[in-house]
């Protein structure tokens, strides 16, 4: 009888070692499970990590022909730095 309990416990403790883990990537899968619900998207856009971005959305096929002029005059610089600069 001790030797089952001692196996039980043995298996008990390599099962909350994996637990331990393997938690971090299931929360996280959950987590953005529940963003997607609240951003109240469908999770079949989603590709992977990458998102189908709308025909409408701000990608390289249809940015203004500023912004695209801005981009090639400052590589470095974020979207951010010309919304910026247009505002002031």
């Amino acid at each position: 009888m001790g030797i089952i309990i001692t196996i039980i416990f043995i298996l008990w403790g390599i099962w909350t070692i994996v637990d331990g883990f393997t938690i971090y990537h299931r929360t996280k899968k959950a987590n953005y499970k529940s963003l997607l619900k609240a951003l109240n998207i469908n999770n079949d856009e989603y590709i992977g990590t990458s998102y189908k971005l709308p025909n409408n959305a701000l990608n390289d096929n249809n940015t203004s022909k500023e912004l695209m002029e801005w981009r090639k005059a400052n590589p470095n610089a974020s979207l951010n730095d010309f919304y910026k600069k247009k505002l002031n």
